[in-house]
């Protein structure tokens, strides 16, 4: 998925490029392997670009060219035993060359075409996306003003508030010291009219002592001395008409005081909680029609590179093993390996074996060689046919890969990366399938050694591979 995003934020030339070296890579070659194998494999090449061509699959039909192209007319040359080659076959193979490339210059345009397509539709969606985000930015910069405004307005009421209420509490406290400070007057509104039968009060009264002070004991209630200093009473002694003291509710609270909200932030969002973003999920994406034929292109081009290692899918009929069997049956009593050639073609990327070929051989117990292999190329040929493997017997053993198995496997994996190796051991009820590693490639490839001869087994040189064959 990472190589995808990559290979789709590329510009077409970068595209090409990339696409053309990997092409370029796989089209090296190993001078210690015969140049007729290569030649072999070029004649794969041009069957499955082909095949691509036909159903309009530009990427591996431009991959699969150029690769051809590289291989007969740069790689091949170089080869120290390609003077060996007849020139009937340097001939045909000439002749196949301009073929294929006109079919990789064509690939091309139809490439640059699609992936221009692509990355013009993607240069758009970016500045689309730019837009939005600098609009979304814009938006939330608003906001977070606004937020700012509202604050300031609410702290400044805040502050209007609290400064009333200090205003309030002072001149409530003016107010009692002043009445600490004054006499109390008399109220006789309230008071009986009880001032016109008092007796006068004279200096030579008795109540007045010879010290200058007045009894207050005798005085008549209501009547208080001016020349005394006044003492005003705790409120709770007070006593009032009547004799009844006022209940006072002391939980109450000024009216001007109660008006004051006592958390004039408490509807405001803390400041230490930074603004949420407003984000519309409901503009997901939506895929159009030049966007799903861009996809399929890419995804059918681009499935060399998918995490099965590049392989393709290979379609195996269930009952291979059965029919070979019965073909090899006589030699098999006569415990002599016996050989074919599986054949198929290859569809929507995928390799499908549809004939099996037994060919002109030799065998004994422990090896078979093939006799007049022109005679299975011309067979290849007329069917239109690609070779992708290849099945063989042990009469008497377990299924495995020998060393001369590994090298005939070589043979035909390096012409075709998906080409698979069947053994079947009769004798022990096995059917293996198998492939040869990366070291097994590099290792066999570099081995001149004939007949049967030693390998390390580790790292393994070969493996079973039926995660990918499906049977039919």
């Amino acid at each position: 998925r990472q190589q995808k995003v990559i290979f789709q934020k590329m510009d077409p030339s970068t595209k090409l490029k990339q696409l053309s070296d990997e092409a370029k890579l796989k089209a090296k070659i190993k001078h210690g392997v015969a140049p007729k194998i290569y030649l072999r494999s070029a004649v794969q090449l041009e069957n499955q670009a082909r095949s691509y061509y036909e159903e309009e699959d530009w990427v591996p039909c431009y991959i699969l060219s150029v690769r051809f192209c590289h291989l007969v007319l740069y790689e091949l040359p170089a080869h120290p035993g390609y003077k060996m080659v007849s020139n009937e076959e340097r001939i045909k193979t000439r002749q196949i060359v301009k073929v294929m490339m006109a079919r990789a210059e064509e690939s091309k345009e139809k490439l640059e075409e699609i992936f221009k397509a692509e990355y013009d539709k993607k240069q758009r969606e970016e500045e689309i996306q730019q837009r939005r985000e600098e609009e979304l930015q814009r938006e939330q910069q608003i906001r977070e003003e606004q937020r700012l405004t509202e604050l300031r307005i609410v702290e400044e009421e805040r502050r209007k508030l609290e400064q009333k209420r200090k205003n309030d509490i002072s001149t409530s406290a003016l107010i009692t010291s002043q009445c600490d400070s004054t006499t109390l007057p008399i109220v006789t509104s309230s008071l009986p009219n009880v001032t016109s039968s008092l007796p006068n009060v004279t200096s030579s009264d008795t109540s007045v002592q010879k010290d200058g002070h007045h009894d207050n004991s005798q005085l008549p209630f209501g009547y208080v001395p001016l020349n005394q200093p006044h003492f005003v009473p705790s409120s709770d002694h007070v006593i009032h008409p009547g004799g009844v003291s006022p209940v006072v509710d002391r939980s109450s609270k000024p009216a001007h005081l109660m008006q004051q909200d006592p958390h004039p932030l408490a509807h405001v969002r803390s400041l230490d909680t930074p603004p949420q973003p407003i984000v519309d999920r409901t503009t997901k994406p939506q895929l159009h029609d030049d966007d799903v034929r861009i996809a399929d292109v890419y995804l059918k081009g681009i499935a060399t590179l998918q995490a099965t290692g590049g392989l393709r899918m290979l379609q195996v009929p269930h009952n291979i093993d059965h029919d070979f069997l019965q073909h090899a049956s006589s030699n098999t009593r006569r415990n002599v390996e016996t050989c074919g050639t599986l054949a198929g073609k290859l569809s929507r990327n995928v390799l499908k074996i549809t004939h099996l070929i037994i060919p002109r051989q030799e065998g004994t117990s422990d090896s078979c060689v093939t006799l007049k292999e022109e005679e299975l190329l011309e067979a290849l040929e007329k069917h239109d046919l690609i070779s992708v493997g290849w099945i063989h017997t042990h009469p008497s053993q377990t299924s495995f890969l020998s060393s001369i198995d590994m090298h005939m496997q070589f043979s035909y994996q390096v012409m075709l990366e998906e080409a698979i190796a069947i053994v079947v051991a009769p004798k022990f009820s096995q059917v293996g399938y198998y492939s040869l590693t990366n070291h097994g490639l590099d290792t066999i490839g570099n081995c001149q050694l004939s007949g049967f001869h030693p390998h390390a087994k580790y790292p393994p040189l070969y493996e079973v591979t039926c995660t990918l064959i499906t049977c039919l």
